[in-house]
Formats: structure tokens, sequence, C-alpha cells
């Protein structure tokens, strides 16, 4: 559905753009892509019973983008955000798709990899027992006894984590999702990219920092631009503090707003360093593709040594004896 859903919002874009009316396009775009009918005709249900486009969307879509998809419609920019959800969705669609073809070889070679292990565990290694009975690995029992402690906790570890992670905020959420290690640098770039282009459309109105605040406020409690705004607020309307303490604001902000810039001009700059940040993103994503191949390969071989060393090690504990 996800990918679908980028279709959807895309076309819905081009036709809006060519000069359809919003409700003509939904209705066309049922059309244009069968898939979509059932969810479509939800949206166009909604429409028809007086609600706005976000509102209608609202049941459909995550919290964040139908606060995205709000802001837009009531600031007359619905059409750049469409075409950023279409972007996006099409980036992620298009990387996952990458992902499984670079993955899909070194998983053929892991699967009869592993066929190949399970094969020897039954036949081969019993057989070589029986040759000779009396010799195991000395440190075999206790290397057992270590990797799976070592699985148990790294379980355990998962699970709180997870549980601790599903019971934070969301703004606690965001702020875990970017300290990870490696990839958190990309949850860093995407949050960033979804607020500025969303603070965008506040600065262009021209209202007080205090009206930004109590407007998003009114947004539903768990909205990453709710809590955003809650704690902006705690913090005295300090920015500065606010950028050092979080990693989902890019320091690139401070900077910003220290220029004294007039609302129009500040609102531009923010659409800049939005596109910025969506083109790291992509250039980072692009990045981590590369390394899938080398990864699995790597854990291949260590698994073709591992099979070496059940057979070699046994040969020449027995040439050992031989010799002897």
């Amino acid at each position: 559905m996800s990918l679908v859903q980028g279709q959807w919002f895309q076309l819905l874009y081009e036709l809006l753009t060519v000069g359809f009316s919003l409700k003509q396009a939904v209705r066309f775009s049922a059309i244009l892509l069968p898939k979509m009918q059932p969810f479509v005709k939800q949206i166009d249900q909604r429409l028809a019973n007086g609600l706005s486009f976000a509102q209608a969307m609202k049941p459909l879509v995550k919290i964040d983008t139908f606060y995205s998809l709000l802001l837009a419609e009531q600031h007359g920019a619905l059409l750049n955000t469409l075409k950023s959800i279409s972007d996006f969705r099409s980036l992620y669609q298009r990387q996952k798709q990458k992902m499984h073809g670079l993955m899909e070889y070194p998983l053929i070679l892991l699967a009869m990899l592993l066929m190949i292990a399970a094969a020897m565990k039954g036949w081969l290694i019993p057989e070589m027992q029986s040759l000779q009975s009396t010799w195991t690995l000395p440190y075999w029992p206790i290397l057992k006894q270590c990797l799976g402690g070592l699985l148990g906790v790294s379980l355990l570890l998962l699970m709180y984590r997870l549980d601790r992670f599903y019971h934070q905020s969301r703004i606690g959420q965001v702020e875990y999702l970017c300290r990870l290690p490696i990839i958190g640098r990309g949850f860093c770039d995407y949050y960033a990219y979804y607020l500025c282009s969303n603070l965008a459309l506040l600065v262009q109105q021209g209202i007080s920092e205090q009206k930004m605040v109590a407007y998003v406020k009114e947004f539903q409690t768990n909205a990453l631009l709710h809590q955003l705004a809650i704690v902006y607020e705690q913090h005295d309307y300090d920015f500065n503090l606010m950028v050092k303490k979080y990693r989902c604001l890019p320091a690139e902000l401070s900077l910003l707003v220290k220029c004294g810039l007039t609302n129009d001009d500040l609102a531009k700059r923010l659409q800049v360093l939005s596109q910025m940040k969506f083109k790291h993103l992509i250039r980072l994503t692009e990045h981590w593709l590369t390394m899938i191949t080398p990864v699995m390969l790597g854990l291949i071989a260590l698994i073709v040594l591992g099979l070496y060393l059940s057979i070699l090690l046994p040969i020449y504990h027995s040439m050992q004896g031989v010799i002897q």
C-alpha cells in the first residue's frame, strides 16, 4: 500500500498542476489507479461530507503526515507538500527495492551454506565422531555456553529497549532514533527535512512566535510538532537552547534565526534547508546500500571458515594421533 500511496500522491500533484480541482483529481485518480479505489472512495466520501482534504486523509496516514497536509492546506501550499510527500515515499520504495536486489544473491548463498551446515551436522560430523569418538574440541562446551548466554542477554536487552522506546513520548522516540549509531544520522536528516518544511509554512504567515506556538499546541498531543511547541514554550522561547538539546533540530536553524531576516526570506531559506537535508538523506541511504553486499559477503566468509574448521580440525587431530 505504501508504494501505491506514493504513486497516488504523485498523481494527485500532477492532476492539480494541470488544472483539476481537488475533488475532480481525487475521483479521476481512482480510474488511473484501480488498486487505490477503496482508499480513494473513503476520501471522496469524506470530502463530500464537507471535510477538508487533510481531515479526509487523517485516518489513512500517519499523524505527522496529516499535520503536514493540514498546515499546507491552511496556508496555500498543498501542491508543494503533495510533491514532498510523493518524493519521500518514492525515495523510500526505490531504496527498499534496491536493498532487496543487493541482498538477494548473498541471501541465496547464505541459505545454501546453512543447508550444507545442517547436512554436515546431521551426517558428516557424526560419521567423523564415530571414527574417533574420544575426541572433542576442548573449548566447545564453554563456547556454546558463552554464545547461548550472549544470545539470551542480547534478546533481553532488545526487548527492554523496545519496551522503553514504545513507552516514551513522541519527541523522546524521535530523539532516541536520532541518537542511534550509524543510522541515527539518517533520522536526523529526515526530521530536519520534515520540521523545516513545516516551519517554513508557519513563518511565511508572518505571525509571532507566541501565536505559532499557540496554534501548534492545538494539534494532537502525540504529534511531534505539538510536543516541540510545548518544550519551546517551557524553554522561554530560547531557540538556541532547543537546537543544542534536540538532535532532530538542525544546527543551521539557530544561524538562520540569528540573521534577523524578514519572514518571507526566512521561509525561503527554511525551504532550501529542508531540500538540502532531503538530498543529504538520499546520499546517506545510497552510501548505506553500498555497504550491504560487503557485510553480507563477510558474514558468508565467516560461515565458510567455520565449516572448514569443523571438518579440518578433527582430521588434523586424527593425523596427530597416527603420527604419535
